[in-house]
């Protein structure tokens, strides 16, 4: 995937915060990967996930009952830390 596709990808996560899920921004931090960007991803507890992508780091809460998309707030952290690395504006 090339980074303009990748970089379309986030815009539409950012046009539909309420409706996103975790593999969606596993699968655009892959790719980031591919492209020389340093992503890396931990266990942050039973409920939330740890990603660093470069130099910035963000949790996800992956605990909401009944319902595999995440809140909007963690989202926006997301989005957050792809302005930070120049992928969204």
């Amino acid at each position: 995937m090339e980074l303009d596709h990748i970089r379309e990808s986030i815009r539409q996560m950012a046009g539909r915060r309420h409706n996103v899920t975790l593999s969606e921004i596993k699968a655009v931090l892959k790719e980031l990967g591919r492209h020389g960007f340093e992503v890396h991803s931990r266990p942050a507890g039973d409920h939330a996930q740890l990603f660093q992508v470069n130099d910035r780091t963000f949790a996800i809460c992956t605990h909401r009952r009944g319902s595999r998309q995440l809140k909007a707030a963690y989202v926006s952290e997301f989005l957050k830390a792809m302005i930070e690395v120049g992928m969204y504006e």
